[in-house]
Formats: structure tokens, sequence, C-alpha cells
């Protein structure tokens, strides 16, 4: 039986997530042009993680590779066996190869393969045409052996910067050679990608920026206040990346000032404890409010009661909440890492400062403060940026093109990547 390129399955480590909410708008963006995308996950999200309907009806939607029980992955299995012992017994070659060596490594390539093999089975069940998957982690380990084994095409969409941490121990160059599209958010991710390819790959190498829609995200009138609090937002997942301590330290520092402030940070994660434990002993419980994971049917409200936005990160690659907030009209305060001087330039749509000092930081939160006019004058000119260079509408159509033609040629052999892992 052909398959049909428009029959898309998109995998992620974990789906719908919190923090992920670019993946959801992939998944109903691709659908909208014309793919039939079925979603799938490696791991499953707690109950508490969905927070909207939207999310609750993905999950219901979604297949979930570890809530396989052992009798489904013993067919699949065998069905894939059946089916190509060749290519059955090379997928295992090649699981165990591809890592790191050692017993660690070995281990892992077996869980990878037995994920590998449920993902293939159902992959041939619904006679899927091609696989998409987000992040060049371990989900794409699985995704790549998956690939091997059924015959299929696959593109990675790489976001960054994490996957970079460990390019060997992630197998990257052997991901990014079995891979017919790599797709990167943004141009400092796709440098990260061509320096670890030779010259004759580069061209499937693509950028392709996230985005969002303007009409939905629209700056609102500001209420009239009768005082003069300056109201800071920042939204981000509540772990060491962040820098979220700079922002309590920065506060701090504007409390010491007397100048009248209020800052959010929407968000949860493994750092919450600790940050509200600084906080307190900052002394800014009356000044700084952490109301936790908002779903995105609420994000709005505190994007609406905001006049600045900060997100003091120490690695990035192309944040959609500082898009969201720019399609919002506000003035955006974050740092020189990555991916963000091509979203955010200097002086034109926010202010950035070096990462990991709370001086400037403060600096520039009490230089926006104090000056309504520029933060009105970077709030405009952050609108305008989104809607030319990361209006979702377009920047969908760029991707859905992508998968259109780019996987359309014979599957690459993945054989090239087995001793990827032994490159430097």
């Amino acid at each position: 039986m052909s398959r049909s390129l428009n029959r898309i399955a998109l995998l992620t480590s974990l789906y719908p997530a919190i923090s992920q909410m670019f993946i959801t708008r992939e998944v109903l963006g691709l659908r909208d042009t014309g793919f039939e995308v079925y979603t799938c996950s490696i791991n499953k999200p707690r109950k508490e993680e969905l927070l909207t309907v939207q999310y609750r009806d993905e999950a219901s939607k979604t297949f979930y590779i570890k809530a396989s029980n052992p009798v489904a992955i013993a067919m699949a299995h065998l069905r894939q066996f059946s089916r190509s012992p060749s290519r059955y017994l090379s997928g295992f070659f090649h699981a165990v190869h591809a890592h790191q060596p050692g017993v660690k490594g070995w281990l892992w390539g077996l869980f990878y393969f037995a994920e590998a093999g449920i993902l293939a089975d159902w992959t041939e069940r619904l006679n899927i045409g091609q696989l998409h998957v987000n992040f060049a982690n371990a989900g794409a380990s699985v995704a790549m052996i998956a690939c091997w084994m059924a015959h299929l095409p696959f593109s990675i969409r790489v976001h960054g910067p994490a996957e970079f941490q460990d390019c060997r121990g992630l197998n990257l160059h052997g991901k990014f050679t079995s891979a017919q599209a790599v797709i990167c958010t943004s141009d400092f991710c796709r440098s990260q990608v061509l320096r670890l390819l030779s010259h004759e790959e580069w061209p499937k190498i693509r950028v392709v920026r996230c985005g969002i829609d303007p009409t939905v995200f629209q700056p609102q009138p500001k209420q009239e206040r009768r005082d003069s609090t300056t109201r800071f937002l920042c939204v981000a997942r509540l772990a060491s990346a962040k820098g979220l301590p700079l922002l309590l330290h920065a506060c701090r520092t504007l409390l010491d000032s007397n100048m009248p402030f209020k800052c959010t940070l929407v968000g949860d994660g493994p750092d919450r404890g600790t940050l509200e434990a600084l906080r307190d002993r900052l002394g800014l419980r009356e000044h700084v409010c952490l109301v936790g994971a908002i779903g995105q049917d609420r994000i709005q409200e505190y994007y609406d009661q905001a006049d600045v936005f900060v997100l003091p990160t120490f690695a990035e690659g192309l944040p959609t909440v500082l898009m969201e907030a720019m399609a919002k009209g506000l003035p955006i305060i974050s740092t020189t890492v990555m991916g963000i001087p091509e979203l955010v330039q200097d002086g034109v749509e926010g202010l950035l400062i070096p990462p990991a000092n709370a001086e400037p930081l403060a600096k520039a939160m009490r230089q926006l403060a104090e000056d309504p006019q520029l933060r009105r004058q970077l709030g405009k000119a952050g609108r305008e940026k989104v809607i030319a260079e990361y209006n979702f509408a377009t920047n969908i159509t760029k991707l859905a093109q992508i998968l259109q033609y780019d996987t359309g040629n014979e599957v690459a052999d993945s054989t090239a990547s087995i001793t990827a892992a032994e490159k430097p």
C-alpha cells in the first residue's frame, strides 16, 4: 500500500505540554494547511497539566508510547520482524551502536529500540507517510530507529538550546544526517546544526521561525490607575535556565530605591519552592507574586495588566512568550543570548542586557518604569516586528511546504548514523 505524504505523524517527548504551546499550534496549523496530523508522544502528561479544553482534547487523540502494555509491545515487535527481518535486525544494530559506548549507552539503545518498534508499528497501522519530530532529543532517537524499521522519511524541528548541550551523547550528527529535513527556529539554531554537518548537507537545513497569531494577541487599552505603580510580567518555566533569581534581586534593588512596582511570575517548574523562599528572604512578598501555571485561555489577562515584559534568561532558543508579549504591545527586557537578538533588537523593540547580572536588569526596569513614552514606542515596534516576521499563518505555510516537498524524496539510508556517536 502506497503512503501519502499528507498523512503525517508528529512526535515529541511530551504532548501536549504547558511550556510547549508552540507545538500544539504547529499541530493545529499543519491540519489547517491540509495535512492529516496524528500526534504521538513518548510520555503522557499528568491530568493536572491539561489546563484547557483544547489540551484535554489533544491528549485524548494522542498515542502514548510508554502507555503500551508488555503484550502490545511484544506483538508490535513481532509484526515488525515479520514484515522485514532484515530491516528489523538492522534497526536493532543501529539502536545499540548509535549512542555512547558502554553498558549505559547500550541499555539506552535497547530502551529506544523497544519504543521504536511500537512507534514503527503504529505508523504502519495508520498508513503514515512521514514522521515529523520536535526537538533532537531522546524522542528523535526513537523516531530515527522507527523510521529505519518502517522505511519512513522523517524530519526534525530543532529549537535549542538544550539539544546542543550534549551533541555527542544525543548523537546529533547521526540524527541530522539521517533526516530528510532539519528545520530550525532561528539563525542561531541553524548555525549550531551547520557546525555538526558537512557543507554538502547544508541545503537541507532550513530556518522556519515559530510564530503567533497577532489577531488573537492584540493590545488592549490600559485601564486608568490611581497610582504610579509599574507592573512587570514574566512568563516562564520556573527553572534555572530562566535566570529568575536575578529578577528577584533586581526587584529588591527597585524596592530599595522606593520605586513603586509589582512583578508577576506566571509558570511552574522545579525551582518554584526555591524562588518563593528567595522572594520572602528578600522581603518581596508584597511586591512579587508567583501565580503558577496558567492555561492559554487565561494568559492574556496577565499580558493586559502588565506594562513591561521581563525575561532574564541564560539560555533560549526563540521564546514564544516574547512574541506573545510583543504582539500585545508590551516592551521587552531580555538578555543578549542565542536567538533572542533576532527577535528583539536593543533599543528598537525592547532593551537587551548582558545575562547573569542583576544590576543592568534593575537599571533597564527602572528606565522603562520612568519613561511611558519609550514603553509605547518599543511596544509599537515590537508588534510590527511580530506581524512582519513572526506571523504564524505565514510561517506554518513555509513549514508545510518543506514537509510536502523535502520529505518526498527517497528515504535516506540511515546506516550513515550508526557510528555517528564516535565522531567529534
